[in-house]
């Protein structure tokens, strides 16, 4: 196995990804890379009402999530979901 930026053959296993996946480190750059990653991307982050960015979690409470414009502070563009909100798209992701 080799690290994907350097081509190193120095690498270690370092636990696993949010997914489960067996995650690996470079000895040479301190790369973090998972061998074969999963080719499905759920894309959990929703897009800006008034710019179309995509938005970035801004703070997490029990109620919800609270997402803000990568944009910031050029655009000031914020959202927030609910936690039943959230399940229900996750559920839907999961079906298709």
């Amino acid at each position: 196995m080799q690290c994907p930026r350097c081509q190193s053959e120095a690498v270690y296993k370092y636990g696993f990804s949010k997914k489960g996946e067996q995650r690996y480190r470079c000895v040479q750059c301190f790369y973090q890379f998972v061998q074969n990653p999963s080719k499905r991307m759920e894309r959990e982050k929703p897009d800006c009402p008034l710019c179309g960015a995509v938005m970035h979690v801004h703070h997490r409470t029990e109620e919800g999530t609270a997402y803000r414009c990568s944009k910031y502070p050029e655009c000031r563009g914020y959202l927030s979901k609910n936690t039943e909100q959230e399940k229900l798209e996750q559920e839907r992701c999961q079906e298709s």
